[in-house]
């Protein structure tokens, strides 16, 4: 008997869309950027970082906010 494959999808809890929504709300109408992070298809955590470009339609990331996240990250395992 051949076993369903899982599906591929990533699962995002309610309470962190609602984080997401509530950055792009406060950072409109700038775009907003950030990091989601988990393991095992299961989103655990949001991570808002500054948009250097301050641009409508396009972002970056602030690079040194973003290497200490990931930093931050790995440590946590």
């Amino acid at each position: 008997m051949v076993e369903p494959r899982p599906s591929p999808a990533w699962i995002i809890p309610r309470p962190i869309v609602n984080r997401i929504l509530t950055h792009a709300m406060k950072t409109a109408p700038e775009e907003c950027v950030g990091i989601l992070s988990g393991t095992a298809r299961q989103i655990k955590g949001w991570h808002p970082l500054p948009n250097t470009l301050r641009h409508e339609r396009r972002f970056l990331a602030d690079p040194s906010s973003q290497i200490q996240l990931m930093k931050d990250l790995r440590a946590r395992g």
